[in-house]
This record gives C-alpha cells, structure tokens and sequence, in this order.
C-alpha cells in the first residue's frame, strides 16, 4: 500500500453542505483519497474504476465513501446524513472486514446501487452491534 500526498480529484464525492471541511487528501494504491470532518464523523470519499458484474466485465466509475463517528462504527441515524451530505442516498453498504468503518459503494449513473455478487458467494458475519460484513466461505 502506497501513501502519499496528492491534489484533489473533483470527480470524487464532494459534501453538500459546508459543515464539512476537507482534512487531508492522500493517494493509497493509485487511489484519490479525500479525508473530510463534521465535528466527530470523519467520512474518507474517493472515486474507483470497478468491475460492474462477473457476467459483463464492464469497467465504471465507482464512489466510495468510508463513514466513521468518534473512531467507531457510526449509527444508521449519522449514516444516513452523511449519504444525503454526500449525494449518495443510494449506495449499497458493502464491507469487508470487522473493523471501525462503514463502507459504501455507489457506480456513477446509478441512483440505487444493486447488492454487489459477495452478499451470494461469501460468508455474511453479523456482529453483536448489528454490523454486517462479508467474508470468503471457509472451505471444509
């Protein structure tokens, strides 16, 4: 994983409101990363290429927006805010890991993301918060 420092990518999520105020941005793996805060809600927003399906193999742009409060996982009331902040109200939450983020992913030209191939072929982990995330299938 490459870190470093880079210029803003305007084609990124950018928040609606200017209770937001950009922190850093940073580039990991040739990705565009932009660090914004509201108080104690950090939300990491960048622009992906994807693979659309397994079936079609098309390539588009992706958004991804990292969501955390106070270093945790963020309720579902702040989720929902920082979606409509950030235009998003229809990404699909997609995680991958236990960890202190909340995922969400939405492809340019969509309004409502569909549930990405993992949630059929990987393992769901529903933890004791609620929190739901996808893992490969351990093979017995």
């Amino acid at each position: 994983m490459m870190l470093k420092r880079c210029t803003a990518d305007p084609r990124s999520p950018q928040p609606k409101r200017d209770a937001w105020r950009l922190d850093s941005c940073f580039m990991i793996d040739g990705d565009v990363i932009h660090r914004f805060v509201n108080g104690v809600i950090i939300a990491c927003a960048s622009r992906h290429a994807a693979v659309e399906s397994h079936h079609s193999k098309l390539i588009v742009p992706s958004f991804h927006l990292s969501i955390s409060a106070n270093g945790q996982r963020p309720s579902d009331d702040v989720i929902r805010g920082v979606l409509a902040d950030f235009n998003l109200e229809g990404a699909e939450e997609d995680n991958h890991s236990p960890g202190r983020a909340r995922h969400f992913w939405l492809d340019e030209g969509r309004d409502i993301q569909p549930d990405c191939e993992c949630k059929r072929t990987e393992e769901t982990v529903v933890e004791p918060d609620g929190y739901r995330w996808q893992r490969e299938r351990a093979v017995r």
